[in-house]
């Protein structure tokens, strides 16, 4: 009992600390401003924090609860995961992200509680949503079509961590964002059957990600990632498809023999 909690109050710690400093990174003056090259002095900053609650949206109880609901399951399950590596199954992944595609489609809905004008109402899907869907589509082909090495998959996965989210400058964006990266690197350890000694190692790899993870959205703009989110996740999702298809081929023995 007591390993548990110390197992659990180490991974809080660090999926906290990382997201503080992500949300600090995103909002501080030294790397972003509201008024081009003025810089923001820090009081006035850290009063903007204050004031603004750490960025948090002003939106209804029940579309606040869901988006705390998402967090804590993506949370849950990468904590649960991580601890019980050796016994996971890829089924168990594939039912992972159906439960968290559900909880999506709660929270996309939980969004439009009494709406004014039902015709304004856009139940179209998210850029979480067709990740969701990509990782289930691939992993339903992967649970059929069993290969030694799941490459495609894992590209897959990889792609899901570097592009997924909109990088919003709210302190629960950030929290959202290391635990859905979390989970991805848990599900990249399960599928390659690697272990890790300690949550140490874990939150090393997690910030090595996360900085890998800002330079792409840097290069490539995370307002274009958002307004083409469709496109590259169906580009990503063809892209792995054809890893698969070589993987399947045998194409891969070439460079591993």
């Amino acid at each position: 009992m007591t390993s548990l909690l110390i197992y659990s109050f180490s991974f809080l710690a660090m999926v906290l600390s990382i997201s503080t400093v992500v949300h600090i990174v995103r909002t501080s003056p030294l790397f972003y401003s509201h008024i081009g090259l003025a810089r923001v002095k820090w009081r006035d900053w850290l009063a903007d924090q204050v004031l603004s609650r750490l960025g948090l949206e002003r939106e209804s109880f029940l579309a606040r609860f869901m988006k705390l609901v998402s967090i804590v399951s993506k949370y849950g399950l990468a904590a649960w995961a991580f601890k019980n590596l050796e016994n996971l199954s890829l089924i168990f992944w594939i039912l992972t992200w159906v439960t968290l595609l559900i909880v999506e489609i709660m929270r996309k809905s939980a969004q439009f509680h009494i709406p004014a004008k039902w015709e304004n109402v856009s139940l179209k899907l998210d850029s979480e949503h067709f990740w969701l869907i990509n990782l289930i589509l691939l992993g339903v082909v992967e649970l059929h079509i069993a290969t030694p090495r799941p490459y495609g998959l894992a590209s897959l996965i990889i792609f899901y961590i570097m592009f997924s989210g909109e990088s919003k400058n709210t302190i629960l964006a950030a929290i959202e964002d290391i635990v859905s990266s979390l989970l991805g690197i848990v599900a990249f350890l399960f599928l390659f059957k690697l272990t890790l000694q300690s949550t140490g190692v874990l939150a090393a790899i997690l910030a090595a990600v996360v900085c890998v993870r800002a330079i792409v959205r840097a290069i490539l703009g995370r307002t274009w990632i958002k307004r083409k989110f469709w496109w590259i996740a169906q580009f990503c999702l063809m892209t792995s498809l054809i890893i698969k298809s070589l993987e399947v081929m045998g194409a891969w023995t070439l460079f591993t023999s």
